[in-house]
């Protein structure tokens, strides 16, 4: 079953980026799937002293190893309160409407700046109708905002003072950020789900949760369901319904990230990468170790074929209390026919 995962974000969040500077910790306002995966499995974990949760825990990553995913999970999305809209990452494909000159002068810098783009321009684009740079131009998405503030910290040892800059982000009360789940529920059921949902709810996602950072409340809301919901009309299940249909013409969309299991067998379309590193969070281990870096497809990127993924092993050197791994399966989505100009290699 395909469900839309919402959530309201009740304070400031601190997803961290991957490139901070010297003295500042740098922040994204965007979070994504290899995150909320480890957020999910450590949620799990935390329950591991019930041998049935642990049981669990180990069938899930020996299904995932197995290229068998219990479930797959995307990367955030944005809901529009406002206007009643969902957006995705902006496809990296330059748009075939700037085969026009006078378009592509008109619109060209503007659309550049465009990170998302509505359900509705997804649609147009993939059956390449007029207006689609003109309309994501005039929807583009303000989704929050990020501030630098300035921490201090004192050394335990030596008392010594140093002052840092953090950054904390917001989204606007009108913006709720969501992800997809496909869910096998003969492995992990709904309730079993939303259990975990609601230890991370509490305990928060990203980092500076001390401090009260990540918090948000959440509602699961049904793709495949024909039962009524006020959260989903019935034009919308159906809109997402069409978008998802993998049985549709490639090339590929991808809302998440994306590790290649076969790296031979790649044929990308248009493309970015994702550099991802940082320390390893662990519910069971002390240990504060940096994980291994790796870099992945980003959200946006296109393939002629239907990409799988894998987990990727990121267990730092000398770290024995267990493995570590990063999210890399696609929540792949057809885009129908790209014409040669929209080809993008970035």
């Amino acid at each position: 079953m395909r469900y839309i995962v919402e959530l309201d974000f009740r304070n400031a969040f601190h997803f961290g980026a991957a490139d901070a500077g010297v003295g500042v910790e740098n922040v994204s306002d965007y979070l994504h799937s290899d995150t909320i995966f480890s957020a999910l499995l450590n949620a799990l974990a935390s329950l591991s002293c019930d041998s049935e949760n642990k049981k669990l825990l180990d069938e899930i990553i020996r299904k995932y190893s197995e290229g068998e995913p219990p479930f797959l999970i995307s990367s955030f999305g944005f809901f529009d309160l406002m206007n009643k809209r969902y957006f995705l990452p902006k496809p990296i494909l330059t748009p075939y409407e700037f085969e026009d000159v006078q378009i592509k002068q008109l619109y060209s810098k503007e659309f550049k700046n465009v990170r998302f783009i509505s359900l509705e321009v997804f649609e147009n684009w993939r059956k390449k109708e007029p207006g689609v740079v003109a309309q994501a131009c005039e929807e583009n998405l303000d989704i929050g905002i990020i501030e630098t503030r300035i921490q201090h910290q004192t050394d335990k040892i030596t008392m010594a003072s140093q002052i840092y800059r953090t950054g904390l982000a917001f989204y606007h009360t009108t913006i709720h950020p969501f992800f997809l789940l496909d869910l096998d529920e003969s492995i992990v059921s709904l309730s079993q789900f939303q259990l975990l949902l609601k230890i991370i709810e509490i305990n928060g996602l990203g980092g500076r949760r001390s401090t009260g950072a990540g918090a948000f409340k959440s509602e699961i809301l049904p793709i495949d369901s024909k039962k009524d919901n006020p959260k989903i009309s019935e034009d919308k299940r159906q809109k997402w319904k069409n978008i998802l249909d993998l049985s549709k013409n490639g090339p590929y969309y991808l809302f998440s990230l994306y590790y290649p299991e076969e790296m031979d067998k790649l044929a990308p379309v248009g493309y970015n990468f994702e550099l991802r590193k940082g320390w390893i969070f662990s519910t069971s281990s002390n240990k504060q170790m940096k994980r291994k870096t790796c870099r992945m497809f980003s959200e946006g990127s296109m393939f002629k074929n239907l990409p799988a993924g894998t987990l990727v092993d990121v267990t730092p050197p000398g770290f024995t209390d267990h493995s570590v791994y990063r999210y890399g399966y696609a929540w792949a989505i057809p885009f129908g026919n790209v014409v040669e100009s929209e080809v993008k290699y970035v």
